[in-house]
């Protein structure tokens, strides 16, 4: 077998989609998720909400951009959370607190036109963030470190190494839902 049809037989094998340089894509993006948020002093407990806001760094690997396909993406996310309520029995407002945490999504993609993909998989977020205790002894609590949920994806391809992609979702352990966007460049 000469060197030619080797390599004839593993470009039909893997398809001509397995060796070009589109499966990674880098992504800065935004991010925005709510969380369940507690407020406690001594037997007193009063439940409120909180809010998260990160920026994303994060690296694709997909594997092609045939009809469908699937995506790995871990990022790191550095953000700062916001929770609490000025009203009720338990006055509680704690801003600003700052957090570096990670992401890792695992999607299933279609691509329903040239340009135009959806995409639908699982998302695990590990956000580590302590709640200070107020002056007056008010303690606060927001879901979990680390917790899981589902999320959908949009994505367009503005240019060949140009995308566009939004994405929204739920997150599990007294979490709320999320929304991200953001622009990536595929090499």
């Amino acid at each position: 077998m000469s060197h030619y049809s080797v390599l004839i037989a593993l470009l039909v094998l893997f398809g001509s989609h397995s060796v070009r340089a589109e499966k990674h894509l880098v992504n800065l993006s935004y991010w925005n998720w709510a969380e369940e948020f507690q407020m406690s002093k001594g037997e007193t407990v009063q439940k409120a909400n909180s809010n998260f806001s990160a920026l994303g760094l994060e690296y694709e690997f997909s594997s092609g951009l045939a009809s469908q396909g699937w995506n790995l993406a871990p990022a790191l996310l550095i953000g700062q959370a916001t929770g609490g309520n000025a009203t009720g029995d338990l006055v509680y407002v704690a801003s600003y607190q700052k957090f570096v945490g990670a992401s890792l999504k695992a999607t299933w993609f279609w691509r329903f036109e040239r340009r135009v993909y959806l995409e639908a998989g699982v998302l695990a977020i590990y956000r580590p963030l302590s709640w200070p205790v107020s002056d007056d002894g008010i303690s606060g609590e927001s879901g979990t470190a680390a917790n899981m949920g589902l999320v959908t994806n949009l994505r367009v391809r503005l240019t060949p190494s140009l995308d566009f992609c939004q994405s929204l979702g739920v997150i599990g352990n007294r979490g709320r839902t999320l929304w991200s966007a953001g622009f990536g460049y595929r090499f």
